[in-house]
């Protein structure tokens, strides 16, 4: 099987964030799985000096002649009018590459992007290979009115999602994101496949290379000190970051003075300072609430085993990786009873409700006593960890993908050829046609990607 996998998702602004975790983590096992010759990987070239950090990211699994460069026209923004031309020409370009590739399968990492950077991903209805996509969510098709403001955001929503179902399977996350989608699209549920999710080897390793002194210096520089219960999320009003403010706030001040909370998340000033706000609001202390900022793994393994509690209060995910982290490294984990949360958590008595403020404080409140509820929650995070792994996750996306290959396609497609990409770019809809800059640059494009895919699949 001839298998290429898309990774703009360790590119772009997802990088950071759980999908960029998921995409460098599947890949890293997928190679592991698929013979280096029978692999190749697309990077952009709309994303200047990222490739090494990629490469890092897959963890030294990817070789750097198993990346081919997708070069194409940008910006490429959807949300800039400006921008059409480019992002035509550019997804011509990139089905073109893809096709002249000759794979049996095209694996997206995340398809959903692009709104507001140069992300390209697609592929044309008739076409000689096979498309696997991994579906995270569809928070935004679920939640309009939160996610998709604009008639403008909406649009490209649905044009990302009816690509989304054109794939010839959908890799689920969870089984919760499986369900929704079943229950919210028309896409045939026997194509949606759940192949979960799994922490990095970096949390995997934490709870046997604990060191007194790297603890006592992580906690020191983000102002830790003394027992605390931790939350870890990218920031968004589903996450319930307000809730669970407000829960802590409803502990006894006994409990708050010996005890801070610490919400792990990359904050603008404007996000830093609403949390502030909220929690003088409350009346707690300034030490009472800790937020730490972007963390490094390393740094943050570190406070998932130094934490006394950790606490995942989201109204919707698509999986909730953090759960899991924290597990590996020695957390009691408690979190809402929401989509995919219980699935991860496993455990019925550690979910509360996310709206229920008394009810979740009572549960963390409970959680921090030593009793038989706290042990239950440790003894089970040790075990329920290790039923996700990456390898696992990976094996399940394989052999999907290799029925793929077993599976012959309804449509004959001749190989690319140049007059038929420029007759499509020709058929362009729109009104503002390209600059010469623009015709210049697809030029380049046309030549640097024939390039790219001129190098033969065994060279390796």
């Amino acid at each position: 099987m001839r298998l290429v996998v898309d990774l703009q998702g360790l590119q772009n602004g997802s990088r950071d964030r759980g999908i960029g975790r998921y995409v460098a983590n599947i890949v890293r096992e997928i190679a592991r799985l698929i013979p280096p010759a029978d692999l190749r990987v697309i990077v952009s070239d709309l994303f200047p000096g990222t490739v090494e950090d990629v490469l890092a990211r897959c963890g030294g699994a990817v070789s750097r002649e198993q990346v081919v460069m997708f070069h194409s026209v940008g910006p490429t923004a959807e949300m800039e009018p400006e921008s059409g031309w480019r992002r035509y020409a550019s997804q011509l370009l990139y089905e073109d590459l893809v096709a002249r590739l000759e794979p049996d399968v095209l694996l997206i990492g995340t398809l959903m992007e692009g709104a507001t950077d140069n992300s390209i991903a697609s592929f044309p209805t008739a076409r000689s290979y096979r498309v696997a996509t991994i579906l995270y969510d569809l928070i935004p098709l679920l939640d309009p009115k939160t996610h998709l403001r604009t008639p403008r955001m909406r649009q490209w929503y649905e044009k990302r999602l009816a690509q989304l179902l054109a794939s010839d399977d959908l890799l689920a996350i969870s089984g919760a994101a499986r369900d929704e989608a079943v229950a919210h699209t028309s896409y045939d549920c026997d194509k949606i496949h759940t192949i979960h999710a799994a922490a990095s080897d970096v949390f995997e390793r934490a709870a046997l290379e604990r060191d007194a002194e790297e603890t006592e210096a992580v906690l020191a520089y983000f102002g830790i000190d003394r027992d605390f219960i931790m939350f870890v999320s990218a920031f968004d009003a589903r996450k319930n970051f307000n809730g669970l403010v407000r829960a802590y706030a409803l502990l006894s001040p006994e409990r708050r003075s010996s005890t801070q909370l610490v919400l792990v998340c990359k904050l603008g000033d404007r996000q830093r300072e609403e949390l502030g706000k909220l929690a003088a609001s409350l009346g707690l202390a300034d030490d009472e609430l800790v937020l730490t900022g972007f963390v490094l793994d390393e740094d943050l393994r570190v406070l998932y085993g130094a934490c006394s509690l950790f606490v995942f209060p989201s109204f919707h995910e698509g999986f909730g990786l953090p759960i899991l982290e924290a597990m590996w490294c020695g957390a009691p984990a408690i979190g809402s009873c929401r989509s995919s949360v219980p699935e991860v958590v496993g455990l019925p008595e550690a979910l509360f409700e996310p709206d229920d403020l008394h009810g979740m404080a009572a549960m963390i409140e409970q959680a921090l006593i030593p009793g038989p509820f706290r042990d239950r929650l440790l003894a089970h995070a040790a075990e329920h960890c290790r039923n996700f792994s990456w390898e696992r996750t990976a094996r399940a996306a394989v052999e999907v993908m290799r029925e793929h290959d077993r599976k012959a396609l309804a449509v004959e497609v001749s190989p690319p050829l140049v007059d038929d990409l420029i007759t499509k770019l020709a058929a362009w809809p729109g009104v503002a046609g390209p600059s010469g800059e623009d015709l210049a640059r697809l030029a380049r494009a046309l030549t640097a990607n024939g390039a790219e895919a001129a190098r033969p699949w065994k060279s390796l």
